[in-house]
């Protein structure tokens, strides 16, 4: 076994986002994927809307970020601050700081390592 930090990763340029694997696995029947996910001012792109076919946990481990709903009203979150965002609700990123850089862990529940978003 080798110990990693959530908090190491390589450098990124203002306005993008990177993301990595951290885990993969399948309990209970079901397969989920851990993500470790830092946003550095990025955001989603003007009329683009997530539209999962599995449900999604996140959690803010370090900046900021805001995730817009369709058709419903935008959730502020901080360091610390998670929500679990149902299979099929459209989202979207509508803000993520740059200084600090957001530090997300996501769990994709539903979702394996080999599926793209």
């Amino acid at each position: 076994m080798k110990t990693r930090n959530i908090f190491k990763f390589h450098k990124i340029k203002n306005g993008n986002e990177v993301s990595k694997t951290l885990a993969g696995k399948k309990i209970s029947g079901r397969n989920f994927v851990v993500e470790q996910i830092v946003s550095n001012g990025a955001k989603s792109p003007e009329g683009f809307w997530y539209d999962q076919k599995y449900e999604e946990f996140v959690i803010v481990l370090k900046g900021r970020a805001k995730i817009g709903f369709y058709k419903k009203k935008s959730i502020a979150l901080k360091a610390g601050d998670y929500l679990l965002i149902p299979k099929h609700v459209r989202h979207r990123i509508e803000y993520t700081s740059s200084k600090p850089k957001c530090v997300w862990l996501a769990l994709h529940l539903g979702k394996r390592a080999k599926d793209k978003k």
